[in-house]
């Protein structure tokens, strides 16, 4: 379920996660910083959720140097965690995907779709707003990410929730938790309900 584990492993903990062999170069690419709070790249500072083949390189954000965010990689699916989600999405072809992050309490779904799939791809993401109560947004200039892949790809719906306060500071601890998951106890349960609808 944890698509980047040395990323979050170097946010919550600190440099001491990483191998020693490692420390020296992570500490470069974080700025000289000791502090990890912040890293959302893997351990080799690729950003992840702009790895993948949809728009690669398209971004506003995007960086053409490895650091804590927003370094596309080499080429899409550089990395062996965006090639692992790749490979195992292409075996079991889903009907949908949710993405889950932090933080922001807010809904992607949008992803240059076609104008039938955008309509039925908005009242899925109406149905996942209605459940957490978080609104829907669009991360305009964004590119590269799971969902952007999942939509461009397959042509499927394709979630990021944005879970968590922006309040809450990083790494997320237990009291931050419990509200997410209050808030997002149903939401698989009625997308897949809604999803059911929309075959009907």
């Amino acid at each position: 379920p944890l698509t980047n584990p040395d990323g979050a492993l170097l946010s919550q903990i600190g440099l001491s996660s990483a191998p020693i062999t490692a420390r020296e170069s992570l500490l470069a690419l974080n700025g000289g910083n000791e502090n990890f709070a912040l890293w959302k790249a893997n351990g080799r500072g690729v950003d992840l959720n702009v790895n993948f083949a949809a728009r690669w390189g398209e971004g506003v954000k995007n960086v053409r140097n490895a650091g804590a965010e927003n370094y596309i990689g080499g080429k899409p699916f550089y990395e062996t965690e965006t090639t692992a989600l790749k490979n195992f999405t292409q075996q079991i072809y889903p009907n949908y995907t949710v993405s889950y992050h932090t933080k922001g309490e807010e809904i992607y779904w949008y992803f240059y779709q076609t104008e039938k799939a955008r309509a039925r791809d908005e009242r899925l993401a109406r149905a996942l707003s209605l459940s957490t109560g978080y609104p829907l947004a669009f991360a305009e200039g964004s590119a590269g990410g799971y969902k952007d892949w999942c939509i461009s790809r397959f042509g499927i719906p394709a979630f990021t929730i944005e879970a968590g306060a922006d309040t809450l500071k990083h790494p997320i601890r237990k009291e931050g938790v419990e509200d997410i998951l209050t808030r997002n106890q149903n939401a698989l349960f009625d997308l897949s309900t809604a999803y059911g609808n929309e075959k009907i």
